[in-house]
């Protein structure tokens, strides 16, 4: 397997992104990406893994055009069960994150209810969620509407949803 990573600058910070001939496997905030060991957890699944300095277009692109605002169609994430082992619910999971609009939010509880998987194993899955952004996590909040958890900490999920609603005209005010 050949496999490209680089780093590239956010409104978030530092991101690391990997991407494979298939498309993106890893966006993530890069202290977070060094202590999550991707290359190690990639090697042990594919010893042939060949890792080389390179751009990551697909990854690259996709995330230019969400920071600028818009709205892009997630390129394909199907290649993720053979490149992490990831399992039929994480997939499921991440499938049901994934279409969760722009912009919009659900509640743990309800992924659980429309995957009919449990409520605890929808967090884990969200949690081992390798691609940051592109499998839009951070739309998925608690029961009372609170933040809940985010590998990339609570004050970059909520930045996240705030530019999802000024990208698509909404200005909260309090009153």
């Amino acid at each position: 397997m050949d496999i490209a990573w680089t780093s590239w600058r956010s409104p978030l910070g530092l991101l690391t992104l990997v991407e494979g001939e298939t498309g993106p496997l890893v966006i993530d905030l890069a202290a977070h990406a060094a202590q999550g060991g991707w290359r190690e957890r990639l090697s042990a699944r594919h010893p042939t893994l060949r890792v080389r300095m390179g751009r990551c277009h697909v990854t690259r692109e996709w995330l230019e055009a969400y920071f600028a605002g818009h709205q892009p169609a997630a390129p394909d994430t199907g290649h993720l069960a053979e490149a992490w082992g990831a399992t039929a619910p994480q997939l499921e999971v991440w499938r049901a994150i994934g279409e969760i609009p722009f912009g919009e939010v659900r509640a743990y509880d309800d992924l659980a209810a429309s995957t009919g998987i449990h409520p605890r194993q929808v967090g884990q899955a969200a949690g081992a969620n390798p691609l940051l952004l592109l499998i839009p996590c951070h739309r998925v909040v608690g029961k009372q509407g609170d933040l809940g958890g985010y590998a990339g900490g609570l004050a970059a999920k909520q930045w996240l949803l705030d530019h999802e609603l000024r990208s698509a005209g909404l200005v909260l005010r309090g009153g």
